[in-house]
């Protein structure tokens, strides 16, 4: 009877490896980035990048994450000062953060090596002003206590709804540019280790 108890759990263990969610995941910070796309003058592109993320999952699947908005990188040092001064107001709001509920049930079947898409859905908050968003992802098994989620393509965020607005064009007046564009592409790739107690 122990000897049947110990191969049925060590079956489940190895059919259900998210069963071990019930710990936290944590996101590795150093492995983590959140990147921005920004368009002016109608046809200029360039890449930013968030370097500074932290977040957890806890054992119920709620999902929290907060970029420190001071990590971010524009490859400009003046326009880094004036996106953190007029647009993101750094000093009042120093984290832009999202929020969100996860299905873990969908995921437990995640074997090490497997990938599946899932639909993320929450609240993101930016200077102060929270929009509900959603966001495809692709989730990787990287290991039996390591997880990788990243967008699935761009994730369009409109500037207006976030109340960013008015300070991009502070910014398109201060740059001397005709246009800023207020759609904001936006990609991530999160990694996440299951926290040892």
């Amino acid at each position: 009877m122990k000897t049947m108890l110990k191969t049925l759990a060590l079956a489940t263990a190895l059919t259900f490896p998210f069963a071990a969610q019930a710990a936290t995941w944590s996101v590795d910070s150093e492995q983590s980035v959140v990147t921005f796309g920004s368009v002016k003058k109608t046809t200029t592109g360039e890449v930013h990048t968030f370097s500074a993320v932290s977040g957890k999952v806890d054992a119920k699947g709620n999902a929290t994450l907060s970029v420190d908005v001071k990590s971010l990188e524009t490859n400009i040092d003046i326009r880094n000062e004036r996106m953190h001064k007029h647009v993101l107001h750094s000093e009042k709001h120093p984290a832009a953060t999202f929020s969100g509920k996860l299905d873990l049930d969908e995921l437990k079947d995640l074997k090490t090596g497997g990938i599946m898409t899932y639909d993320l859905e929450g609240t993101l908050t930016i200077a102060g002003n929270a929009v509900e968003v959603e966001a495809p992802v692709v989730v990787t098994r990287l290991a039996d206590d390591k997880v990788m989620v990243v967008s699935d393509g761009f994730v369009v965020l409109d500037a207006d709804e976030f109340g960013l607005t008015a300070g991009i064009e502070k910014l398109r007046e201060l740059a001397s540019l005709d246009s800023i564009d207020l759609a904001v592409p936006l990609s991530f790739r999160l990694v996440y280790n299951q926290m040892k107690y």
